[in-house]
């Protein structure tokens, strides 16, 4: 989908020093609006999706079939099915590798079916007993980076290369694999968010790292034969991605769910792992609801700061118009939604007495339809 943003020029980097009040500079659709000292709006336009219109959508997680999933995605025979209150677990074991996959159906195979599901699945492969602890060097997690990760340093995706070739597989063949893949599954509506190569030399740094903060020692060596494909992939309606991170700030209760998980690891024995959940099947939708722009959304976050008291820098480095899931009683409203990804600077002070830098990152989500924020995904709409 082409950027389509006008109102935003390709960066925005406000540095505040001094004084209350600052204005953005050098953009007349945005010299009125007064900025509190502290608050950096630093945003990117080719990371800014503008639609002038979309649809409020009603939706219930996406149920598959688990020995269609099963068919499609194990390589290799099953010899054992295991039933489990979230759904069918499969397992393989062919020449030297070991398959398992779990297929969510809300209990229905297990006797406790619920009518709500919180469908997908997950799948995981060893090859020849030989377990790679890719989760020690890279984070899975398609959000901004966790305290501990930005302390340790031992598995930031930003690290990694993106969209470039390893030796064993070009990245768009991977790509166009994995998409294949989850066409036979009956997963179409999906694009590409990210796809990160993950060279032996960056894991290598990454596990030492890793083996010093747990201070344990290993032999596990990293080479060529262990490079992967990190692939984050999102579900997408109406040209519009679902979010596919955590961005509700209060623990969740209940049904509420925040985020689609979709991702693949991919190396030179294919799928080495995924984890597909939360996906949504469309019940009905709503007319065309006109959208805020951008500069709208931009403005209700300025003017929520305005009555703010901000001490230490604060960042908005992201801007974003995805579909978010509200609860509707037993099914979900898909609403479309602008969301800004806010770093706060902080300090961290260790036991002898060393300062470490990082940010504390929150979401601030705004209605696209009405302009009202969404603390929650509980909240009425």
């Amino acid at each position: 989908m082409k950027n389509m943003l006008t109102a935003i020029p390709v960066t925005i980097l406000l540095l505040l020093f001094t004084g209350c009040e600052e204005q953005i500079e050098n953009k007349p659709e945005l010299n009125s609006i007064d900025v509190p000292e502290h608050l950096v709006i630093e945003l990117d336009d080719e990371h800014v999706n503008e639609v002038e219109t979309a649809r409020i959508h009603t939706a219930k997680f996406l149920e598959l079939d688990p020995q269609l999933v099963a068919e499609q995605v194990l390589a290799e025979d099953i010899h054992t099915t295991e039933v489990y209150a979230m759904g069918l677990q499969f397992q393989t074991a062919g020449e030297g590798i070991e398959e398992y996959l779990t297929v969510y159906d809300g209990g229905k195979a297990f006797g406790k079916y619920k009518d709500q599901v919180d469908g997908g699945f997950t799948y995981s492969k060893y090859v020849k007993e030989k377990l790679i602890p890719y989760s020690n060097v890279v984070s899975i997690d398609p959000g901004p980076p966790i305290f501990g990760s930005q302390i340790n340093k031992h598995d930031l995706t930003s690290d990694f290369q993106t969209f470039v070739d390893l030796e064993f597989m070009a990245y768009e063949e991977v790509e166009q694999v994995i998409l294949a893949w989850f066409e036979k599954i009956g997963i179409t509506d999906i694009e590409t968010e990210v796809i990160y190569a993950l060279d032996a030399e960056t894991m290598d740094m990454h596990y030492q790292r890793f083996l010093e903060v747990v201070g344990e020692a290993s032999d596990f060596n990293w080479t060529k034969d262990e490079e992967a494909y990190l692939v984050h992939l999102r579900q997408v309606i109406d040209q519009i991605p679902l979010i596919n991170y955590i961005w509700q700030q209060e623990v969740r209760q209940g049904n509420e769910v925040t985020e689609t998980q979709l991702y693949v690891l991919y190396n030179q024995d294919g799928v080495y792992s995924a984890d597909v959940r939360q996906l949504y099947h469309i019940i009905e939708s709503s007319e065309e609801y006109e959208l805020i722009s951008s500069q709208e959304a931009l403005q209700i976050l300025i003017d929520h700061y305005q009555a703010q008291i901000i001490t230490t820098e604060t960042k908005v480095d992201q801007m974003t118009l995805y579909y978010v899931g509200v609860v509707d009683g037993d099914q979900y409203q898909l609403v479309p939604a602008w969301v800004f990804r806010i770093a706060e600077f902080k300090e961290s002070v260790s036991d002898d007495g060393k300062s470490e830098p990082y940010y504390d990152y929150s979401f601030y989500v705004i209605n696209a339809v009405n302009g009202n924020r969404i603390s929650k995904s509980s909240e009425t709409q």
